[in-house]
């Protein structure tokens, strides 16, 4: 397609917009010149510019005034009206750039729903303005494409291209009911526990590997007829008298506490499982994702760091 002879096809550039609207507010190129801080000869430029890709006068200029011709009239009241409109998109972005609010999406595995639960209770406490609208799945989401703001993920991270904070993981607990050790009794060291059948977390062909090491240094691998590819699941069934559990503090504190649950070996050397924040983005991070992200560091801290000591 040609275009038209004098009027070429690319559209006026925001900077000849930016002059023209300049020159009508304050009533002069000089003016406009120093308002924009560029020269004067820049000014006129850009506004003989804008009209020649218009194919339209759109001042009239004399030695003693300068005035709006009617298709310049026209012209400046929309162009004022869309330049209004494109102040306002970069405020709405600054607020949200400034200051926690809108919607924040958030997700995460089923075992931390509880904590994810929690965790959202107190940040709502602090930044009303925020909300939270979390998907609970064992699904993988994919962050970029689902568009969701914010991921807690247990374990290794894998894709490196996400940004990721880590926060206090969980605290491991070796648990069994009452009921189970009244039938098998109670182990007082790791060889003995390893003996007892066991509800598996994640189990692979009836067997799990302990985060510990016997005393010749061997990786201790335990047996069981139960296996469970989510914490819950685990939990009942050991409170249920299925087995020996292998479980997150957070998860069996409740249960320890009522008595449903008894903590063996609890002189054994802490392990905690990897938790971390995931976010789609590295940069520009709306002031709502980084209030829960500051909000969340050390609340996992204060949370997680403590458990088992009451």
């Amino acid at each position: 397609m040609s275009s038209t002879p004098g009027r070429p096809s690319d559209a006026p550039s925001f900077t000849e917009i930016e002059a023209f609207t300049a020159v009508v507010s304050y009533g002069s190129f000089s003016a406009a010149a120093t308002r924009l801080g560029v020269a004067k000869s820049s000014v006129s430029r850009r506004v003989a510019s804008l009209e020649q890709r218009l194919g339209a006068r759109l001042l009239q200029r004399s030695t003693r005034r300068l005035a709006l011709t009617e298709v310049g009239e026209r012209y400046h009241e929309r162009v004022s009206e869309a330049l209004d409109g494109l102040k306002a998109a970069e405020d709405a972005v600054r607020e949200v750039q400034d200051e926690p609010s809108g919607s924040l999406r958030l997700t995460g595995p089923v075992d931390l729903g509880g904590l994810l639960g929690s965790l959202t209770a107190e940040f709502r406490a602090a930044f009303p303005k925020v909300e939270v609208h979390a998907t609970i799945t064992q699904r993988r989401v994919d962050l970029v494409r689902e568009g969701y703001d914010v991921a807690l993920r247990a374990g290794e991270l894998q894709d490196s291209s996400l940004l990721a904070r880590k926060v206090e993981g969980g605290q491991g607990a070796v648990v069994a009911s009452p009921s189970f050790l009244a039938d098998h009794g109670t182990p007082t060291t790791l060889a003995e526990v390893a003996t007892l059948p066991w509800v598996l977390f994640r189990g692979n062909h009836g067997q799990m590997t302990l985060p510990w090491d016997d005393a010749d240094g061997e990786p201790i691998v335990v047996y069981g007829g139960v296996t469970g590819d989510e914490f819950g699941f685990v939990h009942a069934a050991a409170v249920g008298g299925a087995g020996v559990g292998f479980l997150p503090r957070f998860i069996a504190e409740e249960s320890l506490r009522k008595g449903e649950l008894v903590q063996l070996l609890p002189e054994l050397p802490p392990v905690r499982t990897p938790l971390a924040l995931i976010f789609p983005t590295r940069e520009f991070m709306p002031a709502k994702v980084r209030a829960f992200a500051d909000f969340a560091v050390p609340w996992f801290a204060e949370t997680l760091s403590s458990e088992g000591r009451s």
